[in-house]
């Protein structure tokens, strides 16, 4: 639906999870080709904590990040931290 430039990765075996160090789930890694991580972390600010969220979205980490990268320059914001359940 939403076509994404990017192509997304499913990691059922959690090599990329323990590789990067990913802890709950969502939690986004964006690399690049060689592997470098350009972007982990939130989405967006829509989850404050478990069980808190904002009503408006105030602040776009990913979609930031993406655009950042498709202009040739690193994000302003390279890592936030994540809010969610533990990746088991």
């Amino acid at each position: 639906r939403y076509k994404p430039p990017v192509q997304p990765v499913m990691d059922p075996s959690y090599v990329l999870r323990d590789k990067y160090e990913a802890t709950v789930t969502p939690e986004t890694v964006l690399l690049d080709a060689s592997g470098e991580v350009i972007y982990q972390g939130k989405i967006d600010n829509w989850i404050v904590s478990l069980g808190k969220k904002r009503t408006v979205v105030t602040e776009y980490y990913l979609q930031e990040a993406l655009s950042s990268w498709s202009r040739g320059e690193y994000p302003e914001v390279r890592q936030t931290e994540a809010v969610g359940c533990f990746i088991e």
